[in-house]
């Protein structure tokens, strides 16, 4: 870790977190890379100090797993397996406003690069495009809320493109639908190579968007102006990769296994050969959360256990 331009994972572990008392699915750096959330499989999302890795405090309201975060300005987004989506005002740990719109669990949310839209999947099937107010956290009714149907499966992750256009869902039907972000339309659907579509990451710097499949051996390069495969990165040894991300500066391609190791490709080419990291991690690594500065990085595990690299 580092710098950018120094390669990625060399650096050290600097803090060990230590709260939850299962699984941390999801982390997430707040925008100014002072906070860290996790969700946990424990029902608790945890707000911790990055610089001196203390627990803040911890938001407790769902009543089942916590399976994703994301934040925006004074917001913090919270979808769970309970069905609800809540929108904290995480300075104060308060509660401001809490939406039951999901008939599944709720898998996956993400908020606009411009805060407009929130948007959630289910396993229910569908997705929901929200419009509300970050300041107030108050989400905006009626309209301004959108169904997306046409998957016929569960849908794992959503994701939007860096300039908020379009919003990119993968399902367990094997396909990623990507829809525009104003209409609520369905623009294309692309057919994933290798099965169910687990896990989306759009590249930060633009022009690709990377997902990964079940069973997780493969990661596909999708061009995001031809909506063709560019490229597919596979794992050494078979490894089965079971999250995925991209650095902030586009570089390098990250996968997450559950043998506790970390695997990189540093060319989104058919010819990049992975490499690979070891961790201190010894129940497989969930999740990752990188700062927009590449300085910081957070990896979490299967035991509920968080490590700040730096």
């Amino acid at each position: 870790m580092g710098q950018i331009g120094s390669k990625p994972f060399e650096g050290k572990v600097v803090r060990t977190l230590t709260g939850h008392s299962r699984a941390v699915l999801h982390c997430e750096f707040s925008q100014d890379g002072e906070l860290l959330a996790t969700c946990s499989a424990d029902k608790t999302v945890l707000l911790w100090n990055v610089e001196t890795g203390e627990p803040l405090r911890s938001l407790e309201g769902h009543t089942a797993e916590v399976t994703c975060c994301c934040f925006y300005e004074n917001i913090l987004a919270t979808c769970s397996e309970d069905k609800t989506v809540v929108l904290w005002l995480y300075e104060s740990g308060r509660r401001a406003s809490r939406l039951a719109i999901h008939s599944g669990p709720v898998l996956s949310c993400t908020i606009s690069s411009t805060g407009q839209y929130l948007a959630t999947c289910s396993e229910d099937k569908s997705i929901r495009l929200i419009k509300f107010q970050p300041g107030a956290g108050a989400f905006v009714n009626g309209s301004e809320m959108k169904k997306l149907n046409g998957h016929c499966a569960s849908v794992n992750d959503v994701k939007f493109s860096p300039n908020g256009n379009f919003l990119a869902s993968a399902s367990q039907d094997k396909t990623i639908r990507v829809w525009d972000t104003g209409t609520g339309a369905c623009a294309i659907v692309l057919d994933d190579p290798f099965g169910s579509v687990q896990k989306l990451c759009y590249s930060p710097t633009g022009g690709h968007m990377i997902s990964l499949s079940s069973p997780g051996n493969f990661v596909s390069v999708w061009n995001t102006e031809s909506n063709m495969v560019d490229n597919v990165l596979e794992a050494n040894d078979g490894r089965e990769i079971q999250n995925i991300a991209i650095s902030p500066d586009g570089r390098t391609t990250i996968g997450l296994s559950k043998d506790n190791k970390i695997t990189l490709w540093t060319k989104m080419t058919r010819k990049c050969a992975p490499e690979l990291r070891t961790t201190q991690h010894k129940k497989g690594v969930n999740t990752i959360a990188i700062t927009d500065t590449d300085c910081c990085v957070a990896t979490a595990d299967g035991e509920g256990v968080v490590l700040i690299w730096s």
